[in-house]
């Protein structure tokens, strides 16, 4: 130790200094670094990141509760000043319902968020995240157990017969890894192209958008039933 320079470990110890807006923590998928404000209350002077002190972090990114390890700010002296002050600071895990801005028919309607998943062409939703998106299966998970596949007859304004699928029920969200909660969310939505009658049987419709094999499965086989 230099005898000429100040030691900020034992004046922080000894409440010289302080440490301002020192708040509570949530994850939000990157580095969380909390606002820092060194006073140095004897000189009444404010010190100056990498002139006076340097600031470095570890497991600073997941919650407590995921990584059961306390995050650390390590602040070490400069110039002038000398010696280590190791803050820990705990990081919780978030709400789910925080972490995403709110769907809405007006902007982020539940049947675009989900509208890949509930019929077959994607594995993962259009989830309009405020944090760096999680990742699907590992920070939460989608359940559609409670989502119905019902096949439905109807003719349109030409008078061609038709068989589409109306797709209904409730999506339940669930946190994992750092976030928390869950979230229920209604979807209504009618896929109409998906058979259509030529020559008195029903065929695979040319305009058919969803994943055939995987409504057929969620129907049981009836679509294959119909087209025998």
């Amino acid at each position: 130790m230099n005898a000429n320079k100040i030691d900020i470990s034992y004046t922080y110890q000894d409440q010289f200094v302080d440490l301002k807006n020192f708040s509570e923590c949530f994850y939000n998928g990157n580095e969380i670094k909390p606002s820092l404000y060194i006073i140095v209350k004897k000189r009444n002077q404010q010190l100056i990141e990498n002139v006076d002190y340097t600031v470095s972090y570890e497991n600073n990114i997941d919650s407590f509760d995921f990584s059961k390890k306390y995050a650390k700010m390590i602040i070490k002296g400069k110039g002038v000043y000398q010696g280590t002050i190791i803050k820990e600071f705990k990081i919780n895990r978030l709400p789910l319902k925080s972490a995403m801005y709110n769907m809405s028919e007006n902007y982020f309607p539940p049947n675009f968020v989900f509208y890949d998943m509930i019929r077959g062409t994607g594995n993962k939703p259009f989830i309009p995240w405020k944090i760096k998106e999680p990742e699907i299966n590992i920070d939460y998970k989608v359940d559609l157990d409670n989502i119905k596949y019902d096949v439905i007859e109807f003719s349109d304004k030409y008078g061609e017969e038709h068989i589409g699928v109306r797709i209904s029920g409730k999506v339940k969200l669930i946190g994992l890894k750092n976030l928390i909660g869950d979230m229920i969310i209604d979807i209504e939505k009618f896929e109409e192209n998906v058979l259509v009658k030529e020559n008195g049987k029903w065929v695979d419709d040319k305009y058919r958008l969803i994943n055939y094999d995987y409504l057929n499965k969620k129907l049981n086989g009836r679509l294959d039933q119909l087209k025998k």
